[in-house]
């Protein structure tokens, strides 16, 4: 079983850190999803449809990514479940 030393300010730190890339990832992220919708106005047809669905589908992703990293206890929680199983 693979073990690990982790220092609790280090992480703290860390966790500030990975805080605040999220909040800034997920403010782009609506900043596109803005410009994404005001595509509507000019943009129009079957490619238009497709590319804004498809867009779309990648932007929920990424954001479902971001929302999952905002728990990191629970992401760090995962990480040692996984070294616990291999």
């Amino acid at each position: 079983m693979a073990q690990a030393y982790v220092d609790d300010s280090v992480m703290a730190e860390w966790k500030t850190n990975m805080d605040s890339i999220n909040v800034n990832c997920l403010e782009s992220i609506e900043g596109i999803e803005t410009c994404l919708n005001n595509l509507n106005d000019s943009f129009r047809g079957d490619y238009a449809s497709d590319y804004s669905e498809s867009f779309t589908k990648f932007i929920k992703d990424v954001k479902n990514s971001h929302e999952d990293l905002r728990d990191v206890e629970g992401f760090l929680d995962s990480i040692v479940d996984v070294m616990h199983n291999q």
